[in-house]
């Protein structure tokens, strides 16, 4: 592998301009960066007490500058090598920020434009619309305004590769006009990643390495996790079984590529925001124009559709750029994005007008570490009286969403009806069923049980609920039960529809309704 810049040489690098300039020395600057997060290391170690977290990486920027770079606890529990601020962890979604840049820089070039419509450079792929002659745009994918639902199953099932995924949209139901509503979606960035492949010929990894990560020293960051094996410094994801915290089965969706696959260390995500922050610049060279930077960074104002009754967004999420959030933290502007994949939470901060940032890598499923820990330095940094933000999100945590989701759970299970057995012998709803958009679902008898198989990751039981109602469960611990509601015609059973957490409500994100799969017809 190539040099690895030392957290030093990359100060002096990214900062040699500004010290030449007359800024603060490098000394100074360290040391008022210093004075103002005294009593870090004590707030990540409670933090990672309070929600078990096994490591966490972070970077801070300050001055648009590195400030510090460090790493806690352990990559892997029961091992006991030590994180630091070169370990590996799987950024997610933060990905996004990645392909959006790829994007604005073929619209630099004059390769694409904003505003092409997705099919102009991805010819092959069908994108159904409620609105006839406005085809959803490059900008709409990247914004999250196609208009067309999640269908996260295309990919979580693990069945279909990268172009099978984008044929099969062609199926979708979409849910409004594009540009008139917000619904977070991987499948469409996996598209915009694809078209830009197809207007400038090039791969989407092989692109963002020779464009962004080489010219950064960005050597530590890979776009699939074929590439992890070149890494010692690697660290293991985590999530609660059983309500213990422990290793698990490393999950990468590589087919998703442009939508959530790169691994990346807390140093190198810093040279990525620090690129921002100097819209687009690095030393004398653009890697992008600053009206690019700029535009991406612009959020999306919501539409009368998203408004509450109060006036307000619904959600955070509906403000959103091109691959980035755009929030506020005492009332200023925070540019930022999330990322979660199972075992691993990360979080990336800007607050551009203070030349600000924050890194923050942690190897456990679910965790409110990166939110708390993201508000905690930027009130430092801003010299703001302390809050309490651990205690804060362990609150809303528990006694907000998740105790919401335990309350609905506990109600959809008071709401069942009165034990009614299924109207057949289990053996007549074995069978395959079928669905255009999502594939085959096998229900299979045996030793007096139905067993139900989808992709290669929903293996489980099939247990009777009510009258032709089932409910599926999983051992995987990460997967969410579904209802199965079969329907009887002609005598026989015909077919079957999931609710993927029927109990839930409907803003949980994993919650999918995957709809109708017919029966095969068996051959006599």
């Amino acid at each position: 592998m190539s040099h690895r810049l030392t957290r030093r040489e990359f100060v002096t690098v990214a900062g040699g301009a500004a010290l030449a300039a007359g800024g603060l020395s490098e000394a100074a600057r360290h040391a008022r960066g210093a004075e103002a997060l005294a009593g870090l290391d004590e707030f990540c170690r409670k933090a990672i007490a309070e929600w078990q977290v096994p490591g966490l990486a972070l970077a801070v920027i300050g001055d648009g500058k590195l400030q510090l770079a460090r790493g806690y606890g352990v990559r892997e529990l029961g091992k006991g090598a030590p994180v630091t601020e070169d370990t590996v962890f799987s950024i997610a979604s933060c990905t996004k920020s990645f392909t959006a840049a790829m994007l604005a820089r073929l619209v630099d070039t004059g390769q694409l434009g904003w505003d092409d419509p997705l099919r102009k450079h991805l010819p092959e792929i069908i994108l159904p619309t409620t609105a006839p002659g406005l085809e959803p745009s490059i900008r709409h994918a990247l914004q999250h305004r196609t208009g067309l639902p999640t269908a996260n199953m295309l990919w979580r099932s693990g069945e279909f590769g990268a172009d099978e995924i984008l044929r099969r949209v062609r199926w979708l139901t979409p849910m409004a006009a594009p540009g008139a509503r917000m619904v977070y979606n991987n499948v469409m960035y996996l598209a915009a990643g694809k078209a830009a492949e197809h207007a400038c010929g090039m791969p989407w990894g092989d692109f963002l390495r020779a464009e962004f990560f080489a010219p950064l020293g960005m050597t530590s960051t890979v776009t699939d996790s074929t590439q992890l094996a070149t890494f010692d410094n690697l660290a293991a994801p985590h999530a609660p079984i059983e309500g213990k915290v422990q290793p698990i089965t490393r999950y990468c969706p590589d087919v998703l590529g442009p939508a959530g696959t790169i691994h990346s260390t807390a140093v190198d995500m810093a040279r990525w925001l620090i690129l921002h922050l100097d819209r687009g610049r690095l030393g004398g060279r653009e890697l992008l124009s600053a009206a690019r930077v700029d535009e991406m960074h612009a959020p999306v104002e919501p539409t009368q559709a998203e408004l509450s009754s109060k006036g307000g967004p619904k959600a955070p999420i509906s403000r959103y750029g091109l691959g980035w959030f755009v929030n506020e933290h005492a009332a200023e502007t925070v540019v930022e994005h999330s990322g979660t994949q199972t075992g691993f939470v990360s979080w990336m901060a800007l607050m551009p007008k203070k030349r600000l940032g924050v890194v923050i890598l942690s190897n456990h499923h679910q965790t409110g570490l990166n939110y708390a820990l993201r508000s905690w330095i930027f009130d430092r940094l801003l010299r703001r009286p302390e809050y309490d933000w651990i205690s804060a999100i362990r609150a809303d945590q528990s006694q907000g969403w998740r105790r919401l989701l335990r309350e609905a759970r506990a109600e959809f299970d008071a709401r069942r009806p009165a034990d009614l057995p299924p109207s057949r012998p289990l053996a007549e709803y074995a069978g395959d069923y079928e669905s255009r958009l999502y594939g085959t679902i096998h229900v299979i008898a045996g030793e007096g049980q139905l067993k139900l198989k989808f992709g290669t990751h929903f293996h489980g039981d099939l247990k009777p609920w009510h009258g032709e109602t089932f409910r599926a469960f999983f051992p995987n611990p990460r997967l969410d039960d579904w209802q199965v509601a079969f329907a009887i015609s002609d005598g026989r059973v015909a077919s079957l529809k999931v609710q993927e957490a029927p109990w839930a409500p409907q803003w949980y994100d994993d919650r999918d309704d995957l709809g109708e799969f017919v029966r095969k017809q068996e051959r006599p």
